[in-house]
């Protein structure tokens, strides 16, 4: 399974979503998927999202011109489950332009809270040199339905809780659970998953937006962070006087309900 992040701006996550929904009912040409999708068909966009799903090897079209399904028809029962299958393949592949942006956008601290997604390029022009002028319309898109962060008033609000929350769930099998995790083996681990997280650990000290995220899931009890008195390898997550979870961190457990 494969995700092209080079996303058009008329791939959206709905559409996207709507049209291998369509597909997984029954084969159909492109004229009769125009006839039931109006007005997505309207100047060519319908065009350029089976073109995006042809481009990912989600859908393959026959000899008789019509488009057949090949996403894993379980993670098409819901849009959750969807999002879930594509963080899991996220950033499989070659480190586009899509990653940029993510990656620097999770790896900042708060000054990005005062930054309008539509000046990203301004802050850092690598994105020009790399990717289109006004990829930011798409990035912020795909970003929000990742689960990498809110978009609110032009603003980016970096909190990847819900990516590492699908990771966790989708991997669950893959690591212990209701057992104490050092948090550097579990780290060692979430990075092979989300790469995108890497500069946000600095010399054991854990970024303001993976701070956040943490004590996200914490909250909601899909993991439990804990502090090992005598434990050397120590953790730091950015200061919050108002949470339970402080400062200091050693180990983590994923919830054995989880699955």
């Amino acid at each position: 399974m494969n995700i092209e992040t080079n996303f058009n701006l008329e791939a959206t996550p709905e559409r996207v979503y709507s049209l291998l929904k369509l597909i997984e009912m029954k084969p159909y040409t492109q004229d009769e998927l125009k006839q039931l999708v109006h007005p997505i068909s309207k100047d060519g966009e319908l065009n350029k999202v089976l073109k995006y799903l042809l481009d990912c090897k989600w859908i393959s079209k026959n000899k008789t011109n019509q488009y057949e399904l090949h996403f894993e028809k379980e993670y098409l029962e819901t849009f959750d489950l969807f999002r879930r299958r594509l963080n899991s393949i996220l950033f499989n592949g070659d480190k586009t332009i899509f990653y940029m942006y993510t990656e620097w956008v999770v790896s900042n601290d708060e000054k990005i809270l005062g930054i309008r997604v539509s000046d990203y390029t301004r802050e850092n022009p690598n994105f020009i040199r790399e990717g289109k002028n006004n990829f930011y319309l798409q990035w912020r898109l795909w970003a929000s339905f990742l689960g990498i962060g809110n978009l609110h008033n032009k603003i980016f609000i970096p909190n990847p809780s819900t990516r590492i929350k699908d990771i966790i769930e989708y991997n669950i099998n893959e690591q212990s659970t209701d057992k104490a995790i050092p948090l550097n083996d579990f780290f060692s681990w979430l990075i092979t998953k989300c790469p995108e997280l890497n500069n946000c650990l600095v010399d054991n000290n854990i970024s303001t937006f993976l701070s956040l995220a943490l004590r996200e899931l914490h909250d909601q009890e899909i993991i439990k962070l804990e502090y090992h008195q005598d434990f050397p390898n120590i953790w730091y997550l950015t200061n919050s006087m108002f949470h339970e979870v402080d400062r200091q961190v050693t180990h983590i457990r994923l919830r054995s309900d989880q699955n």
